[in-house]
């Protein structure tokens, strides 16, 4: 393996670490209050603003329907 494929691979591991960790700390804090879609989509609102469902369905990669159930 050369040095650019160590590379790569030390990377997606530290990126699935980061993640995991990620994941276990919102879910100790907020399984009782949130669905994972529901936080990412407050999350989303709270980086870009105010936006339309059809919007918020885009930058999830979800169908608006999908979005408007999360929403609610």
């Amino acid at each position: 393996m050369d040095l650019p494929e160590q590379f790569e691979q030390k990377l997606l591991t530290f990126f699935l670490l980061v993640n995991e960790k990620i994941n276990r700390q919102f879910e100790d804090t907020y399984r009782d209050r949130l669905t994972t879609s529901q936080f990412y989509a407050v999350a989303l609102l709270n980086d870009h603003g105010c936006m339309s469902m059809s919007a918020l369905a885009k930058r999830m990669d979800i169908q608006k329907q999908q979005a408007t159930k999360v929403a609610n």
